[in-house]
């Protein structure tokens, strides 16, 4: 994806988040006065910051589609980088769990999680598609549109190319807690299915499903709620976060079957 110029000017109002490398800073297009998301290189002298910015925004530019925080303007030649995203005022799904845990309520009705896990790996089915797997999905990195109430994922700093074998050859990047088993040695697409899992889990129980939870004694959905969630729910967990990559349904397989069970506990609650 060739860089190009962006031909207007963005008044940058206050920083909103900061990375490694990177702001995002709140900013108004001048000329309209529009509101987006400035994603500024910080680093700028660095080459490596640089190269990483800009390949980021590169694979992020490659992948857009109807789940997935769309860029609308960059200049990725100029000395210091930066990306036009649209404004997402609504947070981070991680930030709204903080809020809910805070006023004490802990865990999602089953339909609401199933519906959001739904929204994510249409996104990642979008991702995958192209020949991308991202390799850091968590609730940190899904934002909400602030129009549709939806999910988009956002974040392509540990995204890499699926090579013909469907595995990606890289160091560690993501998250521990929402890594699969195999993320440190051969990544792949099933690595993202693997934190659909974890995200489901968390959502249901207000915790996040332990690490190597197969080797544990695990107290799942179906043992702590009174509203009708059956085993159904703990057994779609398992097949998501399953540790061998090759049982785990593909991104599309999941959000067919993620759809499913919202379809089916919904037509319950409205029994």
């Amino acid at each position: 994806m060739p860089s190009r110029s962006v031909p207007v000017v963005y008044e940058l109002i206050t920083v909103v988040g900061a990375g490694a490398f990177a702001d995002v800073h709140r900013g108004r297009r001048q000329d309209t006065g529009s509101v987006y998301a400035v994603k500024v290189l910080r680093e700028a002298w660095d080459p490596l910051a640089r190269w990483r910015f800009v390949e980021e925004a590169r694979r992020q530019l490659r992948v857009q589609g109807d789940h997935v925080v769309r860029i609308v303007d960059w200049n990725l030649e100029a000395p210091q980088p930066f990306v036009v995203q649209e404004f997402m005022p609504e947070g981070s799904l991680e930030k709204r769990l903080d809020r809910e845990r805070q006023a004490g309520q802990r865990s999602w009705r089953a339909c609401c999680a199933l519906r959001a896990l739904t929204e994510v790996a249409d996104a990642l089915t979008e991702v995958h598609a192209r020949g991308y797997a991202h390799l850091d999905v968590k609730p940190g990195n899904l934002l909400f549109d602030s129009q549709t109430g939806k999910l988009k994922l956002s974040d392509f700093g540990c995204a890499a190319t699926v090579v013909r074998t469907q595995l990606v050859s890289c160091g560690f990047c993501g998250t521990p807690a929402y890594a699969a088993p195999e993320h440190a040695t051969a990544p792949g697409p099933k690595s993202d299915v693997y934190a659909l899992g974890v995200m489901l889990y968390e959502l249901l129980i207000g915790t996040r499903l332990p690490p190597q939870w197969w080797t544990q004694q695990v107290v799942w959905p179906s043992q702590m709620h009174s509203c009708g969630l059956g085993a159904d729910v703990d057994t779609l967990i398992q097949w998501l976060a399953h540790p061998m990559p090759h049982y785990r349904p593909s991104s599309q397989d999941a959000a067919r079957l993620l759809n499913a069970a919202w379809l089916r506990y919904r037509q319950q609650r409205a029994a």
